[in-house]
């Protein structure tokens, strides 16, 4: 596993609740017990997004990928309509100033 050798690492799985529906099982597993063998003091970070509330996650697959306890998660509330807007307004800022994306 790539994490193993390039520490410190981020894990990043994006739109996790679509990752669990469409990931077969036997790949599920695989993947869980890779995670399972990185021992906790190493500089790792599981990173996951869902387009969902973390309540409609189901719980195992919050339990394998961040552990038992719930200090090792936290929800950032998605912003709300004039923050997401002014947040565009600074790119388009940024891109038209640049000319590039940034």
């Amino acid at each position: 596993m790539e994490v193993k050798r390039h520490k410190p690492a981020v894990i990043f799985i994006p739109n996790l609740d679509a990752w669990y529906l469409a990931l077969p099982g036997a790949a599920y597993t695989t993947f869980t017990t890779m995670l399972k063998s990185i021992p906790p003091n190493d500089p790792v970070l599981v990173l996951g997004t869902a387009e969902c509330d973390v309540k409609a996650l189901p719980t195992d697959l919050l339990r394998d990928l961040f552990g038992f306890s719930k200090k090792n998660r936290m929800e950032i509330d998605r912003p709300d309509r004039v923050s997401r807007t002014l947040i565009m307004v600074v790119f388009a800022i940024l891109i038209s100033a640049t000319g590039e994306p940034v």
